[in-house]
């Protein structure tokens, strides 16, 4: 027997492929953020990421059917400051939550038309903390 010891993975010879360019997410301008946290979150009807802007903190709705350039997406914004994490319900996939650099959680509810307008009125806030809400 041989004193090396291989590990052969049955996975060492799969490579992904990329899709075509009429079938990506282009344009989209994510957080450059380097919080440990879901920059990304995914629900059944569409999903979610921290979008780059400047002066407060809002994040990006896209439905999966929506491919291609984003020009027109739904942006959620009412925080104060920078967005740091977001995820869905898992048990009501209109539901959102978000927590800030403003020390603030917000508890969205996304209409079913949500790509025809942005969102700025949350349908709750949580308040109370003294820092920063990471995670």
């Amino acid at each position: 027997m041989s004193g090396k010891f291989v590990r052969a993975s049955k996975y060492r010879h799969v490579f992904g492929t990329e899709f075509k360019i009429d079938q990506q997410y282009s344009g989209t301008k994510m957080t450059k953020s380097a919080w440990d946290s879901n920059m990304i979150a995914c629900g059944c009807k569409h999903f979610s990421m921290i979008w780059d802007v400047a002066g407060g903190g809002a994040f990006a709705v896209i439905p999966y059917t929506k491919v291609g350039k984003q020009v027109d997406v739904c942006l959620v914004s009412g925080h104060k400051g920078t967005v740091l994490d977001i995820d869905y319900n898992p048990f009501n996939d209109n539901l959102i939550a978000s927590v800030s650099e403003d020390c603030n959680i917000c508890i969205w509810n996304i209409p079913e038309d949500c790509p025809s307008g942005n969102i700025h009125e949350a349908a709750q806030t949580l308040q109370g903390h003294k820092r920063k809400v990471g995670t």
